[in-house]
């Protein structure tokens, strides 16, 4: 096979060494672009008197050429949308030229984006549709049948974006897709989506990925009394899907307790420091009683100094919750420095947007808790936690909602019961029912919340842009067009909150102020809205999936009894939008940036 690589090192070998061997090191080359915008940089040898940088289109539509830069160590330029040159970098002085750098890849403008996948299912038939990628010349799609490990793939030209597969009884199947471009280049992949249909899959993976690293927090029992306890460990940081607990030996708390007390669910409860045992009791006495049936479908509770963010894990049918939600002002220092201070890791993911997402909980026209540890108390805890127990527990209840407990075969594991249960997991019914639309918004959330490149187009959106997407989508956040396990917990958090708490949810898209340390002032609303999930759009999508993850309450007549949603002011900040209409400024008055969401690991 031709090597490019050897024979441009033997032809720049050729060009310039002499027989001597040369003194110069070769420069080491680093790239950065921006959309459009070039930066290479070097390191200044010694010896050197200039550099030359050497360039060919990625095509070889041009022979190769150079650039003499002088003494210059560095270059900054704009090229155009789908530039692809290969370059190197070679030293030079009176006498000889250096080697060359390693030869680097420089592609200017907008990446391939992964195409996003549409299923539609009708009676044994599956219809996977995908949207259209601009510069794609062709679309790769792969698939797994009845087993987590084999894949295979099939290509389809760039003008296919349908497919129609006749199933069976009982089949389950995974899909992704990338696309690919000119010169073979690739996408990354998009979302897995998972398709069954009826009976009960027979899914054949032997879970061997690992789960967690060997360096976690020490955790114990938070009552020593449990039955549990000696397992509990274990359980809920199993290194591999092989050693993932039985249900027979740690079953959902539902498939024990219809009704959970606070004393089943602290049985079931591990912490990393004593404070936290005392501290969860407390907080699960306030919560009200008929929420407590929202743990049915868990495992266990751990709460830990080294969680971040909060998540739930199908693997283990356990939540993980992060103990600075705990924290009150009253407490010794040497409670909250237990807490470990690492920012989550998916902080200025947004930085390269131009927009804001501002989110509060909002009571009697003012922020219904106080955030900071040195405000808070009991009472702010049960709302900032709360919202944070709601989300991850909607997760919990989407992968087995109360409607599939007894049908769990209790000699399969967690991770085998998630998965042989997913024809009954709300998510995938709610993908079929009330999928959402925006193209724009499920990929810029994968720039918001998974941490992807953001392509030029991406980086030029408005907050308006933005809300024109929005508006008339079935969302009541952007976190919503993450995953479709999002947009069921965003949703059902929201409407939980105003259930059990009489709290309501603002939502704000904004200008992105200069200044880094901006307050609420200087964050201006293009759109904002406060109670959402009543808005026409989403009301039936709430009625829904709350029918399925906590059927004994009615939600359905509470949210058509619910206020309408309420405008705010466009062109006000995000302060003075806080009463909607009232001039009276809240005494809580303070930026609520969006914060990174919480998240839960999905391992199919």
């Amino acid at each position: 096979m031709f090597n490019i690589k050897k024979f441009l090192y033997f032809f720049f070998f050729l060009l310039h060494c002499s027989p001597s061997i040369a003194a110069l090191e070769p420069p080491e080359l680093l790239l950065n672009t921006q959309c459009i915008n070039v930066h290479a940089s070097w390191n200044n040898v010694a010896g050197a008197t200039g550099y030359e940088l050497w360039y060919q289109p990625i095509d070889a539509s041009q022979d190769w050429d150079y650039i003499d830069l002088s003494s210059s160590t560095e270059l900054s330029t704009p090229l155009w949308n789908g530039a692809n040159y290969y370059i190197a970098l070679a030293a030079y002085n009176a006498q000889e030229v250096s080697e060359f750098s390693p030869i680097e890849l420089l592609t200017a403008g907008d990446f391939l984006l992964p195409p996003i996948q549409k299923i539609s299912i009708n009676n044994l038939n599956a219809t996977i549709s995908w949207n259209q990628i601009d510069n794609a010349e062709k679309y790769e799609l792969w698939y797994s049948i009845d087993s987590l490990e084999t894949w295979s793939q099939v290509e389809f030209d760039k003008n296919t974006h349908s497919i129609s597969i006749d199933l069976w009884e009982g089949a389950y199947i995974q899909t992704t897709m990338a696309s690919i471009g000119k010169y073979d280049s690739f996408s990354r992949f998009s979302e897995i989506i998972d398709i069954a249909i009826g009976g009960k899959p027979n899914i054949t993976a032997s879970y061997e990925n690992t789960l967690y690293p060997i360096d976690v927090i020490d955790v114990f029992p938070a009552s020593t009394a449990s039955p549990y306890a000696p397992i509990l460990q274990n359980c809920v940081y199993s290194k591999t899907r092989t050693q993932s607990c039985k249900l027979s030996t740690l079953p959902l708390l539902g498939q024990e307790f219809p009704a959970p007390s606070i004393n089943n669910i602290l049985d079931r409860t591990l912490v990393s420091h004593a404070w936290m045992t005392e501290r969860f009791e407390q907080f699960l006495q306030l919560l009200p009683p008929d929420s407590l049936k929202l743990f049915r479908a868990v495992t266990a509770v751990v709460i830990s100094a080294d969680i971040r963010p909060a998540y739930y894990d199908a693997s283990t049918g356990a939540v993980y919750l992060d103990s600075q939600y705990f924290v009150i002002k009253s407490d010794p220092k040497s409670v909250s420095d237990t807490v470990d201070q690492t920012p989550d890791y998916r902080e200025g993911c947004s930085d390269s947007l131009n927009f804001n997402q501002l989110f509060r909980y909002i009571k009697n026209g003012d922020y219904a808790y106080f955030e900071a540890e040195s405000e808070r108390t009991i009472n702010d805890v049960l709302l900032l936690a709360g919202q944070v127990l709601f989300h991850e527990l909607a997760h919990a209840n989407d992968y087995f909602p109360p409607s599939s407990l007894g049908q769990l075969d209790f000699n399969m594991s967690v991770h085998e019961a998630a998965d042989n249960n997913i024809k009954n997991r709300v998510s995938h019914q709610l993908t079929q029912f009330f999928p959402l639309s925006s193209d724009v918004l499920k990929y810029l959330a994968d720039v918001m919340y998974d941490c992807s490149n953001s392509t030029c187009q991406q980086t030029s959106y408005t907050a308006d842009g933005v809300a024109n997407e929005f508006i008339y989508d079935g969302a009541n956040d952007t976190y919503n067009y993450n995953t479709v396990y999002e947009d069921l917990a965003m949703l059902s958090e929201e409407a939980m909150m105003l259930y059990f708490f009489g709290v309501e949810r603002d939502i704000a898209l904004t200008n992105v102020p200069t200044n880094k340390q901006a307050s609420g002032d200087e964050y201006i609303v293009a759109w904002g809205q406060r109670h959402r999930i009543s808005a026409p759009n989403i009301k039936n999508k709430i009625k829904f999936i709350m029918s399925q993850l906590i059927p004994e309450i009615d939600f359905a007549s509470y949210i058509d009894n619910a206020p309408a949603p309420t405008d705010m002011i466009i062109g006000k900040s995000w302060n003075e939008n806080i009463t909607l209409g009232n001039n009276k400024r809240s005494k809580k008055s303070r930026l609520h940036k969006h914060q990174q969401p919480v998240w839960h690991i999905n391992y199919q």
